[in-house]
């Protein structure tokens, strides 16, 4: 079976059809560093002459409650106990594999 990339089919005309000012997303990139075939639209002008912006950042802050609280991506998090004496083989067991997802280590209550 062959991966089908729709960026490459529909990036030219989303460009051609979208509004001065409006906002677009990226999706891709990094595909295209792991081997895929490089591709470019020969309308790359709009996004300056239409004055488009990506949006990255704005909301990279609430990425993470947004998923949560949609239910639609469930996040494995441990929170280790033990303070500084246990950095090392914590960290020792998540370089194993011992750990799914996010691991902390408290440290102290504050």
């Amino acid at each position: 079976m062959k991966d089908i990339s729709l960026f490459d089919d529909t990036v030219e005309v989303a460009l051609d059809l979208l509004n001065t000012h409006g906002r677009i997303i990226s999706i891709g990139a990094l595909a295209m560093h792991q081997g895929q075939e490089l591709f470019a639209p020969k309308n790359l002008i709009h996004i300056l002459m239409k004055q488009l912006r990506y949006m990255v950042y704005e909301y990279y802050d609430q990425w993470e409650s947004f998923w949560k609280e949609s239910g639609e991506i469930k996040f494995a998090e441990t929170v280790v106990e033990g303070g500084l004496d246990v950095i090392a083989k914590t960290y020792d067991r998540h370089l194993q594999g011992g750990y799914k997802g996010k691991v902390s280590v408290k440290i102290a209550d504050l």
